[in-house]
């Protein structure tokens, strides 16, 4: 069995599985341990793109362009971070375990506070699972226009 990459597809070949006519003309031979080691480092929680080197053996690039799902994905978990962020300026857990506790009109004036910032919340998040992929890129739901009220 012998492993082969080609820089032309990407892809890996394995000449157990791929007939010699399947194989690209530019596949290069793979070491088995380097093979193991580009789909473990391709599979990991910081992904990394299998790319070929200018001299068409395969290498990982940390450059991976993220998929429209993990973009969203990403953009999601800075819109919740971002939106806590937001809630604890107007009260941290423990005032709000207070307003709770006591009520009354300040208390009553930061809920409605913090529910318009998950109103605004959960519209930026609509915006995210609706954006195109070209606009994705630029997305920032931390930008203040993110969150002024929309006429």
């Amino acid at each position: 069995m012998t492993l082969f990459f080609s820089p032309s597809t990407g892809g890996f070949y394995d000449d157990a599985v791929h007939a010699p006519a399947r194989i690209p003309g530019d596949a290069l031979p793979v070491d088995p341990a380097r093979h193991a080691e580009l789909l473990e480092a391709q599979a990991s929680e910081a992904p990394v793109a299998i790319v070929p080197s200018e001299t068409g053996t395969p290498v990982m690039s940390r450059q991976r362009t993220l998929t429209v799902t993990e973009r969203r994905a990403r953009l999601h978990a800075i819109l919740v971070n971002e939106t806590a962020r937001r809630i604890a300026e107007i009260a941290d857990l423990q005032q709000q375990l207070i307003d709770l506790r006591i009520g009354g009109s300040e208390a009553d004036a930061r809920f409605a506070a913090i529910d318009a910032v998950r109103a605004n919340a959960a519209t930026i998040a609509a915006a995210i699972d609706a954006a195109a992929m070209a606009d994705l890129a630029a997305f920032d739901p931390t930008a203040p226009e993110q969150w002024e009220p929309q006429p």
